[in-house]
């Protein structure tokens, strides 16, 4: 049984797909954030201005500016991970006493992973028309300078999208490319979900991927012979994820997407704050956001 599976790709795909996960993962060991919203540094509990209802706001609103512009879904989850180890950094801790700096903050992580992710640019000056003058140009000068201070210039994660193309190069050849297709939608649109919620912040990235691949192909009502080979061939490239971590992403990744569950206490206020702001004429605003998480 197992000389079969060694068959499914051949050792030097296996190889290369070795060396590109200990790439990505070794990467991704540099990429983690802290638990901001719970504990401080010194793992006393938090008395601050901002909390995960904001954050998930926030995250709302980087979703519909990059869709505005047609931008990659990617992109935000880069602009959330600058802004999540900002903010868990000693240099931009500050921000979580003031909802208006987080706001910035957030702002211009998404404007910082536009220009890393995207070949279009979002000057600072638009920047501040979308604050509707809450922002002055030098604030976000001075914000983006400082933000990459506190991520010590690390501006490009492993994200989840990228460990799910490498997942998906290891499904077994007997799996049609319609099939893959419909699985990496499948999986992308849990991991956009999954991007607004601080709790998938503090998992690895690849773990996340897997649990979302997991459930894509229990979705589509892949073989179980499928699944065994995923699960041996990511084995054979060196991942190693807990059954009991896989199983609980793979029920929180599920409960946000029949019902969702797990937004955060008055995040439904949020959302609807959020939906409000879209429907006004003009460009896209943060202002209703700040308004949401008071």
């Amino acid at each position: 049984m197992e000389s079969k599976k060694t068959t499914q790709h051949s050792e030097t795909m296996i190889d290369d797909l070795r060396d590109r996960y200990k790439a990505l993962s070794h990467q991704e060991s540099f990429y983690q954030c802290q638990d901001c919203f719970t504990t401080s540094r010194e793992g006393v509990a938090r008395k601050q201005a901002v909390d995960e209802t904001c954050r998930y706001t926030m995250a709302n609103w980087c979703h519909q500016v990059l869709d505005y512009c047609n931008a990659s879904e990617e992109t935000a989850s880069v602009a959330l991970s600058y802004a999540d180890r900002f903010v868990s950094s000693k240099q931009g801790s500050f921000v979580l006493n003031d909802k208006k700096w987080f706001q910035l903050a957030v702002m211009c992580s998404l404007q910082l992973a536009i220009k890393v992710q995207e070949s279009s640019r979002l000057e600072s000056h638009t920047l501040s028309e979308l604050s509707r003058g809450m922002f002055s140009v030098e604030d976000i000068t001075l914000m983006e300078k400082a933000l990459l201070s506190g991520l010590s210039w690390r501006l490009c994660p492993a994200t989840p999208y990228v460990f799910l193309e490498l997942f998906l190069d290891l499904l077994p050849p007997s799996i049609s490319s319609c099939t893959i297709v419909s699985l990496m939608k499948i999986s992308k649109r849990q991991i956009h979900m999954a991007s607004s919620h601080f709790s998938f912040s503090l998992q690895k990235s690849s773990a996340v991927a897997f649990a979302a691949l997991l459930n894509s192909m229990e979705e589509i009502r892949c073989s179980t012979e499928d699944e065994e080979a995923l699960r041996y061939h990511a084995g054979l490239v060196g991942f190693k994820c807990l059954d009991k971590t896989c199983l609980s992403l793979r029920r929180e990744l599920n409960a946000l997407i029949n019902p969702p569950s797990l937004i955060p206490k008055k995040s439904a206020s949020c959302s609807k704050s959020s939906k409000n702001c879209t429907q006004t004429k003009g460009p896209l605003s943060p202002v209703c956001v700040r308004q949401a998480c008071q």
